[in-house]
């Protein structure tokens, strides 16, 4: 379906797998379909993923965490080109403590804006 390293489209992502074009978590049916994630807001994708505070992205972001089938996992590298970087599954979640700060540190962002910490392998 998708080869590691290849650009696709958000239309392409979505005509595979479902879900959302917009959506960086995009579901269906209440589960999370893919990860299509910018590097200025998750550099250390694709290994740690850090999910807003709103209302919509902490709720998606608590179902990812609580996932264990592997997912394909996209970054964007420009304007509708995301690079598949391959099948990732979750093996922790953190939302606060030492683990939390750390997998946050360097990113730029604010831990008040960030509500979830999601490790992928």
């Amino acid at each position: 379906m998708f080869t590691t390293g290849n650009e696709y489209t958000r239309d392409e992502i979505h005509k595979y797998l479902g879900g959302s074009k917009q959506a960086y978590l995009p579901t269906v049916s209440g589960h999370v379909v893919a990860v299509c994630i910018t590097p200025r807001l998750n550099p250390r994708a694709p290994n740690v993923i850090l999910c807003g505070n709103g209302p919509k992205t902490t709720l998606v972001g608590a179902v990812l965490a609580k996932q264990h089938e592997p997912l394909p996992v996209f970054i964007k590298r420009a304007t509708n080109r995301w690079e598949y970087q391959g099948m990732f599954k979750v093996i922790a979640s953190h939302s606060f403590g030492q683990q939390f700060d750390a997998l946050i540190a360097g990113s730029g962002r604010n831990p008040a804006d960030v509500s979830l910490a999601i490790q992928l392998v």
